[in-house]
């Protein structure tokens, strides 16, 4: 993640279930806070409710405050 210029990651509710999201997650977003770069991209590969990011207060921080993708949109 740190020598990467960007880190991609593909939202899913299986993601959330796994150990290594929070993980990931936490290491992107304190790259991201800590050296001022907008390294992070946030794929939802499926429409995950707000409420389900509770857990996930990193995650739900960075939906709020980021744009971030839904693919495939709806329709």
């Amino acid at each position: 993640i740190y020598s990467s210029r960007k880190t991609i990651c593909l939202i899913t509710r299986n993601y959330l279930k796994s150990n290594w999201c929070s993980s990931e997650v936490h290491v992107a977003s304190f790259r991201l806070f800590d050296e001022q770069k907008d390294v992070l991209v946030l794929v939802f590969l499926e429409d995950i409710p707000a409420y389900q990011l509770s857990p996930y207060h990193r995650m739900r921080k960075l939906v709020k405050k980021r744009t971030y993708l839904r693919w495939p949109k709806p329709g």
